[in-house]
């Protein structure tokens, strides 16, 4: 699922995420207590529940009259934001004016976050840095270096 949501960059809203996060948490935690308990099995029938529960026949035709209805008055709009679009396109077009003065305090602002990030990153490299050189001195005369183990 993970896969699917970056290759297509979707955003997931927090409250989601972390409703996935504590499933998988908590089937994490079931696995290890009994291997043969399918959390999600156990899960679906409520799940299916709760996500059919509000769907009537009732609450559907409403939402097919709204939809109709909002279908009706796009219609009967179209035609004017149409001729309205044809007229700006025979007058020439439209017109973009951008004032530098009101970029340039976007750019620093962007330039100044862009520092952080550098600087974030190098700290960040010069911690993991030191604690990999530190941490492999304490381990008992063993280093690691790409996978292998020397004494």
């Amino acid at each position: 699922m993970l896969d699917v949501v970056r290759r297509h960059r979707l955003r997931i809203p927090r409250d989601l995420s972390l409703l996935l996060r504590t499933v998988l948490l908590e089937e994490g935690i079931v696995a290890q207590l009994d291997r043969e308990f399918r959390l999600v099995e156990v899960l679906g029938p409520y799940v299916l529940r709760h996500l059919f529960g509000g769907v009537t026949v009732r609450a559907l035709l409403q939402r097919l009259r709204d939809a109709g209805i909002d279908l009706f008055e796009l219609v009967d709009d179209l035609p004017g934001h149409v001729r309205r679009a044809l007229n700006v396109l025979d007058d020439g077009g439209f017109e973009l004016h951008l004032r530098t003065s009101e970029l340039e305090p976007l750019m620093s602002r962007a330039e100044r976050l862009g520092n952080r990030i550098a600087l974030s990153v190098l700290a960040a490299a010069l911690i993991d840095a030191a604690t990999q050189l530190l941490g492999g001195t304490r381990r008992r005369g063993r280093r690691r270096v790409a996978g292998v183990r020397f004494k």
